[in-house]
């Protein structure tokens, strides 16, 4: 018996940190527009000391890595 409210359609591939990325022009936390900033798992991109403080708190991690990226651990 097929359920009218369900549709047979492929599911929509999953997204990785780096596709949903656009060009930040200053750390999510501190503001700060000083240069580069590190692109983190959860979308947003900080300064080394943010990214520190954001890796050594909540666990995150750098999100994909670009040529233009620094790479944090």
């Amino acid at each position: 018996m097929k359920l009218p409210w369900t549709k047979e359609q492929p599911a929509e591939p999953l997204t990785q940190p780096a596709d949903r990325r656009w060009a930040s022009a200053w750390c999510a936390t501190c503001r700060a527009q000083q240069h580069p900033l590190i692109y983190f798992e959860n979308g947003k991109s900080y300064c080394n000391r943010c990214a520190t403080k954001v890796n050594a708190i909540m666990g995150i991690r750098s999100g994909g890595r670009r040529a233009t990226d620094i790479q944090f651990p």
